[in-house]
């Protein structure tokens, strides 16, 4: 499988439903979930935070996946620090399978018309 051709998932109503045996207990409880709900799982649990207080703007924690937390970074490119904003970001990628080519079957006229 190219990497190429893994793009992200952006609709959050997507439902995932994993094939693989015995790998989705790994990120989720069950084979099939929403992205919406396994980004917030992951989100959470990336912070120390309860999933009850994911959506509540009062929790200091939340910054780091609402707004995002003031910071520095080192810009090694440039030589010097940054100021501004961090925030966590978790993103699913997908890459679909090729699609089987379908070979039309040969016409005796393919040889003339080419």
């Amino acid at each position: 499988m190219n990497q190429q051709h893994f793009q992200a998932l952006a609709n959050e109503e997507d439902v995932i439903s994993v094939q693989e045996e015995n790998m989705h207990g790994h990120i989720h409880n069950y084979p099939m979930f929403k992205l919406a709900d396994i980004v917030r799982k992951l989100s959470c649990k990336l912070i120390g935070m309860n999933e009850v207080y994911f959506n509540r703007e009062d929790y200091k924690q939340n910054k780091w996946i609402t707004d995002g937390v003031k910071c520095e970074v080192l810009s090694v490119s440039e030589g010097k620090w940054k100021t501004g904003k961090l925030r966590i970001k978790v993103v699913f990628e997908f890459c679909p399978d090729e699609p089987k080519s379908i070979t039309a079957s040969k016409s005796p006229l393919d040889d003339l018309r080419g």
